[in-house]
């Protein structure tokens, strides 16, 4: 278990400049069998000191994660900066393709998901366009 301490998540927040309530986190559960060498299942679960509300928005998803064709990466770039959440779109690539000895090598277990833009330049690690409200 992960030292949840000094852990707070920020729920709606699209700008670091605009802060929402924050909720403290009371426990870090790592995923069992992660690994650190493989980065397989690199998932935890944060229970907070207190209930989230969620919005009209936030419910509308039912907690379920859907995976299609396209996928969205949200993130604040460290390395940029970026006080703003960036948003990118993302295509799901075939596994066979990502662990081709061109790509990932078989890096990518029957656990992980691939996603991103073969020809390069649409990332979660590249300059994006700001989320909007």
């Amino acid at each position: 278990m992960a030292n949840s301490g000094n852990w707070r998540v920020y729920v709606g927040t699209i700008s670091q400049y605009t802060l929402q309530t924050s909720f403290l986190v009371k426990k870090i559960m790592v995923n069992q069998n992660y690994s650190s060498n493989t980065n397989d299942y690199d998932i935890a679960l944060l229970k907070l000191t207190s209930p989230v509300a969620f919005s009209s928005e936030l419910d509308s998803l039912n907690g379920v994660v859907h995976v299609k064709k396209n996928m969205f990466a949200l993130h604040f770039l460290q390395y940029h900066s970026s006080a703003n959440l960036m948003d990118v779109a993302v295509n799901v690539i075939d596994t066979r393709e990502c662990n081709s000895n061109q790509v990932y090598r078989g890096a990518i277990t029957k656990n992980m998901m691939c996603a991103g833009d073969m020809n390069g330049g649409r990332d979660s690690c590249q300059v994006n366009l700001p989320l909007r409200p």
